[in-house]
């Protein structure tokens, strides 16, 4: 916003710094300053997880992926729904709860809030821009992959997206990844009818990670043993 031309406030009305633990202290929002060019835009945001702004499954839970401790996540939760009231008060646009806010930090809310922005499910559109949702019906066997598959996948990623759509057609879907978080639901229910980690051909995470190039190939050959044929299926 504040590279827009807008600006957020504290109480003694100096512009707040980066990060998303300053919104703890903003206090009012000042839009007169955007770019007047923004007004002829019309913006569609392709939303990677469908979350709202605050709430349990609030923008704050992500920070743990990027190095955040369990207090510096609390403290980017209330910062959080301090910027949500703030936002209700000031543009009168009610961020909390709404479906595809949370993404990016927030990012997806505040484009909507401030520039009237679209907010799209990316994984549906994906599919619709590449054409895989038409193709799918059509396959033998669907192959999807993520850095790490947990309970936050199903809630509006692509690979979750993509076996919704195999599930549908009876399309069997295997999945090749970094690791399985334990809050994963019930992959077969989901239409993930095998899954292979990185993790099964290196000795830790570190290892995974740095010999991701050399370890894919061969999760992916195992998965396809293990679960390719179709007597399995």
């Amino acid at each position: 916003v504040a590279a827009l031309g807008g600006r957020f406030r504290d109480k003694e009305g100096r512009a707040l710094g980066p990060g998303g633990a300053a919104l703890a202290r903003i206090n009012s929002i000042e839009l007169d300053g955007l770019d007047p060019r923004l007004a002829e835009c019309s913006i569609q945001v392709a939303c990677d997880v469908n979350i709202p702004l605050c709430g349990e499954m609030g923008a704050w839970r992500f920070a743990a992926q990027k190095g955040a401790t369990i207090d510096i996540m609390h403290e980017l939760e209330q910062a959080m729904n301090r910027f949500a009231d703030v936002v209700v008060d000031g543009v009168g646009v009610d961020l909390r709860d709404m479906p595809l806010a949370g993404p990016a930090g927030g990012l997806a809310g505040g484009l909507h809030a401030f520039l009237g922005a679209e907010l799209l499910a990316g994984a549906d559109l994906i599919l619709d821009i590449t054409g895989m949702g038409k193709r799918i019906p059509g396959a033998d066997l669907v192959l999807v992959g993520e850095g790490r598959m947990d309970g936050n996948t199903f809630w509006g990623k692509g690979p979750a997206a993509i076996a919704r759509g195999a599930l549908a057609s009876a399309v069997p879907v295997l999945a090749v990844v970094g690791q399985l978080g334990a809050d994963a639901p019930d992959l077969p229910s989901r239409g993930i009818v095998g899954i292979e980690t990185l993790l099964q051909h290196a000795g830790s995470e570190e290892q995974a990670i740095a010999r991701a190039k050399e370890l894919i190939p061969k999760a992916t050959e195992a998965v396809l043993k293990r679960f390719g044929s179709v007597d399995t299926w």
